[in-house]
């Protein structure tokens, strides 16, 4: 059967911030402050200087003595600031946290010797006052300190909303299920669109993550698709300096608890009632997890680029003792490569662009038979058992990439344009290795060979050719922000398109 459809969505959004900053796709944060002098004098046309991980960028402050620098990446900076008859001061270590404003009140000196201030909270970043949302950021400090795994979304749990669910897709966020929920990186959704979850293909590793941000409430228009909580994912960027790590991690079995016992469902056939339970034994396996990442300037102050490889190697031995006495054992090696790369321009001070791209398949080499179809009401012996080389020749492979590009236009510090264009593409054809590749015929409404109306003829063999799902989105944001309008506020004005489709052919009739 082959189905292929193609859908799309257009959203026009106008969103007017009363008081507060306000960020495209959320790729981004901000940094505002007033410079003062030591009477709490404001200092009008001050020079503040910004720099950091592939940015940099100089602003003057207003007839207020006030700044505001907007679309900052996430990330640690420094901020040199110098008027007429002040002292030069210098603060390092600014947190620049993924949707928040970063505060930078500075209080200038009559001139005498330079100043440098250190500042001490960095990887805290600071309580942003303009704005209303609920949520949880956990910069790369913060995750390098928290425990976990090797994927993102072993951190999730660190945010108070948060909740595992498997049996609810995934994550509960403030009570929602799993399938509510929206997974962006780098600005793309790359939530599955068919069930609501995050295939693993997308559930990169932290070699490769910057910030991680879960909102729960008060999230921007641009994330209206999720009716549950966001998360959002920021990957890191290059710098003007070569910087890089190597490494790996193992996960052997042996740390690992055992399973819990399973109750059968089939107590008539065995010999007493202290057989109800199966004690199943605990699978055998070493996880490999090695990583390379490396990060520099392709041309200093302009071009940067970041780069990560960080597969993962997944090898698991099931073993079987079967009522005869005889043992079986299974086996399935999964490989997940996560390849990245990005490269950040700035053209200017005032004009950024940036692409990046991650090839992120998964292959699996043979299934592991679940103890339901082993014990209980599945085979007891072992010449009943699955053969152990069929299995071993089950498996598949996703195929999936995921690109885009992306541009910033910050003509003054009231004005910014933020346009971008991203494409994911997965195709989740897993289960077809080991399947003969002949036709498979679905009885209709007349007795099947086999089986009843509806059942499948060759029960077996439904090899899937392709599941190829696409999605490509495009945001065009506009941002206004004004000062003297009693008040701070920012206005923005948004287009966002987003087109889907899918292409199924799963071999049958």
């Amino acid at each position: 059967m082959n189905r292929n459809f193609r859908f799309m969505t257009l959203v026009f959004a106008l969103v007017l911030a009363l008081g507060g900053s306000t960020f495209g796709q959320e790729r981004f944060g901000a940094i505002e402050g007033t410079i003062t002098d030591a009477n709490g004098a404001v200092v009008p046309n001050a020079t503040v200087v910004v720099t950091g991980d592939a940015f940099n960028r100089t602003v003057t402050t207003n007839s207020e003595g006030f700044f505001r620098l907007q679309q900052v990446p996430p990330g640690t900076y420094s901020i040199e600031v110098s008027a007429g008859n002040f002292d030069k001061v210098t603060k390092n270590g600014v947190l620049v946290s993924l949707g928040s404003a970063a505060n930078a009140n500075t209080e200038l000196k009559v001139a005498a010797v330079g100043a440098v201030v250190d500042v001490t909270s960095e990887g805290v970043a600071t309580i942003d006052a303009t704005t209303s949302k609920i949520q949880t950021n956990l910069g790369e400090r913060a995750l390098e300190i928290l425990p976990k795994g090797t994927n993102f979304t072993t951190a999730l749990k660190a945010a108070a909303p948060v909740r595992p669910e498997p049996t609810a897709g995934g994550f509960q966020i403030d009570g929602a299920s799993g399938s509510e929920n929206s997974f962006v990186v780098d600005g793309q959704d790359v939530t599955n669109f068919r069930d609501g979850t995050l295939n693993n293909n997308n559930n990169i590793p932290f070699q490769l993550i910057q910030e991680l941000q879960i909102k729960s409430n008060g999230f921007e228009a641009e994330f209206g698709g999720a009716t549950g909580g966001v998360i959002n994912v920021v990957t890191k960027r290059g710098s003007d300096e070569f910087h890089g790590d190597i490494g790996a991690a193992f996960e052997p079995s042996e740390l690992f608890a055992g399973p819990r016992r399973i109750l059968n469902a089939s107590v008539s056939r065995l010999p007493s009632a202290t057989n109800r339970y199966i004690f199943p034994k605990r699978d055998e396996f070493v996880n490999f997890f090695p990583s390379v990442t490396v990060g520099g300037p392709i041309v200093k102050k302009h071009l940067y680029f970041f780069g990560s490889h960080s597969p993962q190697f997944l090898d698991t031995q099931r073993n079987f003792t079967f009522t005869d006495g005889a043992i079986r054992s299974y086996r399935t090696k999964v490989q997940r490569d996560y390849s990245f790369v990005r490269l950040d321009g700035q053209v200017t001070s005032k004009l950024q662009l940036g692409a990046n791209y991650l090839y992120n398949p998964i292959r699996v080499l043979g299934i592991l038979p679940t103890f339901t179809a082993l014990d209980g009401a599945g085979p007891s012996t072992s010449s009943a058992a699955p053969n152990v080389a069929a299995q071993a020749e089950l498996g598949g492979r996703i195929p999936a990439t995921n690109y885009g590009f992306s541009g910033i236009y910050t003509p003054s510090q009231n004005i910014s344009i933020d346009v971008r264009y991203g494409r994911g593409y997965l195709n989740e054809k897993l289960n077809n290795y080991g399947i003969p590749q002949a036709t498979n015929y679905i009885c209709g409404d007349f007795p099947c060979q086999l089986g009843n109306a509806g059942a499948r003829l060759f029960a077996t063999n439904s090899p899937t050719v392709k599941d190829v799902s696409i999605r490509k989105g495009f945001d065009a944001t506009l941002g206004i922000y004004l000062n003297n309008f009693g008040g701070r506020h920012s206005f923005r004005f948004g287009y966002q398109y987003t087109g889907l489709s899918n292409d199924v052919d799963d071999g049958n009739v």
